[in-house]
């Protein structure tokens, strides 16, 4: 009876162990998961703090392809310790791309906020219906100004829109596959999962591409501060008088006096001081330099003492004198300006919403920007582009830019022992000291 009862006290204290060591091995597994959770979280964050530092230190005239954040790998690209890895992706809106490693600038991006009629139409699937349904939803929104941080002071009331470009969702007929398209994590990557059909979500057509929504295309970030490459506030063309134009911009007395004799209520863009007739010399100014001399014969400094009592013949700006003060000059005296376009950056699919700016020009402008070691270094040199002309360079100049301030970071991160992910998707403005965070998202 002893033995019997010996046996069966082992045979307890048998399986007490075992539940006990399947309890400790349990709560081991769930301590393991919750700190590797923690650490796709925080690994996920440092790419974001990665990513920024980067654009801070980026300190280019322009931003373009060849700068640090637009695709870096080494910097950007399974960045490794004793925890796991992140990577900060970057799609760039186009299909036929391999997986690119940075930022995204908005400006790169239509601002549905901004955006005309026409040029919403212009993105892929769009009807006349949605585009209406949208300018009306957009007609009825206030902006807030602390969310979109679009430089915009925030005593204008009269400013209305989106907030965020998921916002866009809430828009009758708008729907997710619109929206997202098969990306629905925008990171720009054909997973597995986005390449089956229906088998999972979401549903696809299993081609083997990567089809993208509006939301690869579209912003309500994007914006201009209205300043040359070095920071220097441009000259209104619209409202600096003869000796200012002569001095601030170098120009020739009789240039400078055309400007003002032709402005009449305002020039729409700075395009219009061009000479309209000019282009048949175009062509053979493609290629000059970029800093021709500032002060030709025509105006010395004794005809310049004297302009305002002489006659002065007033002289239309040729290409070459317009390259030069392009970024140096505006018609807007606010200080910052929405929606305006990249055009060192914006993809085929967003260039071509621009007014005149067909398929075969789009890809015209992105040739001719790569050739370039710098990108465009103003809007100027788009006039540089075949098949580009003064009077389509006139309808979209004021929609361009070679800059950008706002960006898009999205950092995908792995635990090393589990697997386990985390992303984040931050949108920052690197222009304010700190930089500031329009937009934070995170998911796992």
């Amino acid at each position: 009876m002893v033995l019997i009862l010996v046996l069966w006290a082992l045979v307890v204290i048998a399986i007490l162990a075992a539940g006990l060591a399947q309890t400790v091995k349990l709560n081991n597994a769930v301590r393991i998961t919750a700190g590797d959770r923690v650490r796709a979280r925080w690994l996920a964050r440092a790419g974001v703090q990665k990513a920024i530092a980067v654009l801070v230190n980026d300190r280019g005239a322009t931003d373009c392809y060849a700068d640090s954040w637009y695709d870096n790998s080494e910097l950007f690209r399974d960045q490794t310790n004793t925890d796991g890895t992140y990577s900060v992706v970057a799609d760039r809106g186009i299909s036929l791309e391999p997986v690119l490693y940075g930022a995204v600038d908005e400006s790169s991006k239509l601002n549905i906020n901004t955006a005309t009629r026409e040029a919403i139409l212009a993105l892929p699937n769009m009807t006349e219906f949605l585009v209406d349904q949208i300018i009306a939803a957009r007609d009825n929104r206030n902006i807030n100004f602390d969310e979109l941080g679009d430089g915009t002071s925030s005593g204008d009331s009269q400013r209305r829109g989106f907030t965020t470009i998921r916002s866009l969702g809430q828009v009758p007929g708008v729907s997710e596959s619109l929206l997202y398209g098969e990306d629905r994590n925008l990171n720009g990557i054909l997973e597995n999962n986005e390449n089956d059909g229906d088998t999972m979500m979401p549903a696809d057509n299993e081609d083997d591409m990567l089809d993208r929504g509006w939301l690869a295309y579209i912003t309500v970030y994007s914006y201009e501060h209205n300043v040359d490459g070095e920071g220097a506030a441009r000259v209104n063309i619209n409202t600096a008088n003869l000796a200012q134009l002569e001095d601030e911009l170098d120009l020739t007395v009789n240039h400078a006096a055309w400007i003002v004799e032709n402005r009449g209520n305002g020039f729409a863009n700075i395009a219009e001081i061009l000479d309209i007739e000019a282009e048949i010399d175009l062509r053979s100014v493609a290629e000059a330099g970029p800093e021709p001399q500032a002060q030709s014969e025509a105006g010395t400094e004794a005809e310049s003492e004297d302009s305002s009592e002489a006659e002065i013949e007033a002289m239309p700006l040729d290409f070459v004198t317009f390259r030069r003060i392009a970024d140096h000059i505006t018609v807007d005296e606010s200080e910052t300006i929405a929606g305006r376009i990249n055009i060192n950056t914006a993809s085929l699919v967003v260039l071509q919403t621009l007014p005149q700016i067909t398929l075969d020009l789009a890809e015209n402008i992105i040739q001719r920007r790569q050739e370039l070691s710098q990108g465009f270094t103003s809007i100027a040199e788009l006039l540089t582009v075949p098949d580009m002309t003064i009077g389509i360079f006139r309808e979209i100049a004021g929609l361009i830019t070679v800059r950008s301030n706002v960006f898009t970071i999205r950092s995908l991160a792995q635990a090393q022992r589990t697997g386990l992910r985390h992303s984040v998707e931050a949108v920052v403005d690197r222009s304010t000291t700190p930089v500031r965070v329009l937009y934070w998202h995170e998911t796992r």
